[in-house]
């Protein structure tokens, strides 16, 4: 029989397959900023690795040229959710509002990934905090990276910039701007280990900003308008049209501050278990399990097994305005 009374469409065998549906199609703003990695055991190795060898002239025999590499270890986390709904009421329900629920098991898993990703990793990024340090030793976000290479070409990499703003720590258009120009020149002063430009022809590919709820409206005028308005008139700014996607980033703590991405590089989302959508109903007849045969209620449930962990700090750049 259909799920709740006369109004309901959905049958329990239709159930698996719209939580699968919804779960696809929910926005995954995590992916925009980190690698999903499956993983087949309870702790799984990754490996940060230096650039590549240089060359060089050739005037005896091969140099070898040494390889950096760091390793990470990452133990994913079991999350559950449940729904234990009276029979009664689903059968009674005309709206199909217990199976809205149901179906928004789907969109928990999305928002439990963004908010491990986009509020717990990412708050954590500025200290050692439930997901420790970046290989380097250093917070994620700091202003003191050292270079890992056998000759240190980058003494002193800052990936955590601040800037006053007029008013208070809401930052006009023209202040957006004087923070994106310190932004993209800290990742073009990027030295790889061994001492060539880290982000060569990465600059040109669109690059991700995550901006809080109060930063969001600044921020996306000041990077999708031609000109922003200063004392002396506008200025021309067709420069940075359409090489950034903003997203506001409503899963974080901190309202003063913005973070600029290249790629899906700087996190890593380690996938034990993909989402599992699961129940227990009495809504059929005959042969069924001996705890359904004896409650009055349906479960509806999924688990997801997870973790996000932080893998290399050269692909982020954060910006405070004080």
């Amino acid at each position: 029989m259909p799920y709740g009374g006369s109004a309901a469409k959905v049958t329990i065998a239709e159930v698996q397959s719209e939580f699968l549906q919804t779960l696809q199609a929910q926005e995954d703003l995590a992916g925009l900023v980190a690698d999903t990695k499956g993983s087949t055991r309870k702790s799984e190795r990754f490996v940060v690795v230096g650039s590549p060898s240089i060359l060089q002239e050739w005037t005896d025999e091969r140099v070898d040229q040494e390889v950096f590499e760091k390793d990470l270890t990452v133990t994913p986390k079991h999350y559950e959710a449940m729904e234990k709904v009276h029979r009664d009421s689903l059968e009674d329900d005309q709206t199909g509002a217990y199976m809205d629920n149901v179906r928004g098991l789907a969109g928990a898993v999305i928002q439990h990934r963004n908010n491990l990703v986009l509020g717990d990793l990412l708050d954590a990024a500025y200290s050692d905090g439930n997901y420790g340090l970046a290989w380097d030793g250093q917070f994620f976000f700091d202003t003191d990276h050292s270079d890992p290479g056998p000759a240190t070409y980058t003494t002193s990499w800052d990936n955590d910039l601040t800037g006053a703003a007029a008013t208070g720590t809401t930052p006009t258009e023209a202040e957006v701007h004087t923070a994106l120009d310190a932004v993209e020149e800290a990742f073009a002063l990027k030295k790889d280990d061994k001492g060539r430009p880290f982000h060569t022809g990465m600059l040109n590919a669109p690059r991700i900003i995550l901006a809080p709820p109060d930063l969001y409206g600044p921020i996306v005028r000041a990077v999708n308008n031609t000109w922003y308005p200063v004392s002396g008139g506008p200025i021309e700014n067709i420069d940075r049209k359409g090489k950034y996607r903003v997203v506001q980033n409503q899963y974080t703590a901190n309202a003063d501050r913005f973070q600029v991405f290249i790629g899906t590089k700087a996190f890593l989302i380690v996938q034990r278990l993909a989402a599992r959508f699961q129940q227990v109903t009495g809504q059929r007849s005959g042969e069924v399990s001996h705890e359904t045969f004896l409650r009055l209620f349906d479960f509806f449930g999924v688990d997801y097994r997870v973790r996000p962990a932080l893998r290399h700090f050269a692909y982020g750049c954060s910006y405070i305005y004080t």
